[in-house]
């Protein structure tokens, strides 16, 4: 269960290049090759967990319905922007500070988020903490 290093442990946040606008974007594999360019971005725990739960299979071809690969590609492309909000916010934070949080909410270390509910507590925790978000429920 490693994800590929990057010098800042396993979370890659780096964002996906875009895909050529004179190809049609709902297509099967179009939608299989964007789902697997987000690997990269959100790292392979986070990656497999998300087609598990969203998909219901390991590999994105075997989805068969494209309602939801559009489902599972949207979700990782939320967390890619929540992984980018993630690493601004650390950045303007103290070591301690995120590590008292994360104890706080119960959450593992940043390297080790593995799903879209856990990534939206430390993001939302963290920029709050930060004073960089208003407080709102939800």
């Amino acid at each position: 269960m490693s994800r590929p290093a990057n010098g800042n442990g396993g979370n890659r946040h780096e964002l996906p290049a875009k895909t050529n606008g004179s190809r049609a974007t709902n297509t099967g594999d179009d939608l299989d090759q964007r789902i697997l360019e987000m690997e990269k971005a959100v790292g392979t725990v986070f990656y497999r967990n998300i087609l598990r739960e969203y998909g219901r299979v390991n590999p994105p071809k075997l989805i068969r319905d494209a309602a939801t690969k559009r489902k599972v590609l949207q979700v990782l492309e939320s967390a890619t922007r929540g992984f980018g909000r993630l690493e601004a916010v650390t950045k303007r934070l103290e070591p301690k500070t995120v590590e008292a949080l994360l104890a706080k909410i119960q959450a593992p270390p940043i390297d080790n988020i593995a799903d879209i509910k856990t990534l939206q507590s430390v993001v939302l925790g963290l920029e709050e903490m930060a004073g960089l978000s208003p407080t709102h429920g939800a």
